[in-house]
């Protein structure tokens, strides 16, 4: 051990101890590019969506991940209602690569948890084939519209229902 130490000592400039405790995680990010990010209508913070999976949101003043939940598929596009869909603003939508969207609420987390809050599944839908490439909410929150580029369509969703689907267009050209 001691002549190890001792030659990296010596060859790289540094000096390394294995007695010493292991190098903690001080903040952890998306693996991969981030596909949106959306801020929080009401205060600092923000949400983001990786292709990772992961949907992550951050009090940006504090520079702190408030939560962080990843699902198996990649994600593309992400919202973050204002009051007029939901009173407490507590509601985030995210679409991902395999053609779902989920509809995702913030809570505060156990005692336990690493995190501050933690993300509740309210809905996962599935219109899509394909990669959904854009999402957006009528100006008086009570139509989801979806699209996507591989299939070519819009789907149309009453937020007032409990996201119930009120139907589709195809499209001659793909939704970017």
């Amino acid at each position: 051990k001691q002549w190890y130490q001792r030659r990296v000592a010596i060859t790289a400039g540094i000096s390394v101890s294995l007695t010493k405790k292991a190098p903690e995680l001080i903040q952890s990010y998306h693996a991969g590019p981030v596909r949106g990010i959306v801020p929080c209508p009401y205060t600092h913070m923000s949400a983001s969506m990786g292709s990772d999976g992961a949907v992550r949101v951050v009090d940006y003043l504090r520079k702190h991940t408030l939560v962080c939940k990843k699902y198996k598929s990649g994600g593309s596009c992400i919202l973050w209602p204002g009051r007029n869909v939901d009173s407490k603003m507590v509601t985030l939508i995210g679409g991902f690569t395999d053609g779902v969207i989920r509809v995702m609420t913030l809570d505060y987390a156990d005692q336990e948890s690493e995190f501050d809050l933690k993300i509740v599944l309210q809905h996962a839908l599935k219109p899509h084939k394909g990669e959904v490439t854009a999402m957006i909410i009528d100006d008086e929150g009570k139509t989801l519209v979806t699209g996507s580029a591989e299939d070519s369509t819009l789907f149309f969703f009453d937020i007032t229902s409990n996201y119930m689907p009120i139907g589709f267009m195809k499209l001659e050209a793909p939704v970017k």
